[in-house]
């Protein structure tokens, strides 16, 4: 079962300033990963069984090969996906205003991101490594 969370994590500025922050992420159950690699490969594989019946030949031919290739590689991402990071929350270091920030979820932390307001290089970095992977 997937589980809402809060990370403490510091928000660092390139003159080592910081701030604290919170990150809200998605942690996903092993039973949960499995279900959804399971759907994004069902709905790839569904969509190049569709595809073959061609409707438009040249479609036909790149589209449900794409298809029958693009299921598997989802299936893995989505396995080794434990977690989604969604947003960083904090005060900038540089110009003390408050942000909220879109992460980045193939990138792990530590990030660099830029603030909003000012549009300085802002560095997340977990308090406590071990709850974000």
């Amino acid at each position: 079962m997937s589980q809402q969370k809060e990370i403490a994590l510091f928000l660092r500025n390139s003159e080592d300033a910081q701030q604290d922050g919170t990150l809200s992420l998605t942690q996903y159950s092993p039973a949960d990963r499995y279900r959804r690699a399971g759907a994004a490969l069902g709905v790839c594989w569904l969509l190049g069984g569709i595809l073959l019946f061609p409707v438009i030949p040249i479609l036909h031919i790149f589209l449900s090969a794409a298809c029958w290739i693009t299921g598997p590689a989802l299936f893995y991402l989505r396995i080794k996906q434990d977690n989604q990071k969604h947003t960083a929350q904090g005060i900038c270091p540089s110009c003390t205003q408050a942000i909220t920030l879109e992460l980045d979820n193939a990138e792990p932390l530590p990030q660099w991101n830029h603030c909003p307001a000012c549009h300085l290089s802002v560095q997340l970095v977990a308090k406590s490594p071990s709850e974000v992977q």
